[in-house]
């Protein structure tokens, strides 16, 4: 989580969205929230057969969760 990977949401925003504005500090707390998340449910699951991943925060119903897809067959 870089500043300047923040500076570009902040941007964007109002592109994707017209009229809408977050701060910088508004949206790094909703990626640390995120993190903090995907960190609390990562100790809740075994993880030790998947040997190449992508995962990702997105945002579900307004809620930031872990998403995670299994690359290997």
């Amino acid at each position: 989580m870089a500043p300047n990977s923040i500076r570009a949401i902040e941007d964007l925003i109002p592109i994707i969205y017209p009229g809408v504005t977050r701060s910088f500090g508004n949206i790094q707390s909703l990626l640390i929230e995120a993190q903090q998340k995907a960190s609390q449910f990562n100790n809740t699951v075994d993880f030790s057969l998947i040997k190449v991943a992508a995962v990702d925060e997105i945002y579900s119903q307004s809620s930031p969760v872990l998403a995670g897809v299994d690359l290997y067959p």
